[in-house]
């Protein structure tokens, strides 16, 4: 994402109504793990004493340890208190035969549209001298693909055009990218954990199992 994405994301990501996409793509950027990954992240790999994720075999065929933020440690006790579950091992469930949620497409569509329609109305507020009051209005109905439509009918009449409001070529995939260029432009070391188990995670493991 480009510096001035980023905010409209992040509040289109947080206003997703469905709670296991907007877990799911928040644990991705935050953790900066392969897609299928954090799509296939089991209790029985976390570690909430050590704050770590240890995935036992990434897309190299090697174990790799992954450090948790604290908002990554508070999500993952937001879904489940306990920190582990028999009955659904997988973090982010899903109906499918796999047992996990497998692609999120149109999830991913929604938090994209969601974010073109808060610049588009931002847009329009600052040409029409609207209230955040006025901008919030613009952004609410019985679906916000009604309000995306009108926003971008709007603009557009105003001369300019709706498609420069759109995040385009963002693939979830790009939020490792992401997590990495922040880091790096704010002089942050990149994360290189040390794959490794520790007793503890053997002892949830065995707990678990």
């Amino acid at each position: 994402m480009q510096p001035d994405e980023v905010s409209r994301f992040f509040k289109a990501l947080v206003d997703e109504p469905n709670e296991t996409i907007r877990d799911y793509l928040m644990m991705s950027l935050l953790t900066g793990a392969r897609r299928a990954d954090v799509l296939s992240m089991r209790w029985d790999q976390v570690n909430f004493e050590r704050a770590e994720w240890r995935i036992p075999t990434t897309k190299s065929g090697k174990p790799h340890t992954i450090p948790l933020l604290g908002e990554a440690v508070s999500i993952l006790k937001r879904r489940h208190p306990n920190g582990h579950c028999d009955e659904k091992p997988y973090v982010f469930g899903g109906p499918g035969v796999r047992g996990h949620l497998v692609e999120p497409k149109k999830g991913w569509r929604r938090v994209l549209d969601r974010a073109e329609l808060y610049q588009l109305t931002e847009w329009i507020g600052e040409e029409k001298g609207w209230t955040q009051t006025q901008i919030a209005e613009a952004r609410t109905g019985s679906h916000f693909r009604k309000p995306l439509k009108e926003a971008r009918a709007a603009i557009k009449a105003l001369g300019r055009d709706p498609r420069a409001a759109r995040i385009v070529d963002l693939r979830i995939h790009d939020l490792r990218r992401t997590l990495g260029s922040w880091q790096a432009a704010t002089g942050a070391s990149l994360p290189t954990p040390r794959a490794r188990c520790s007793s503890g995670s053997r002892r949830r493991r065995r707990s678990t199992s």
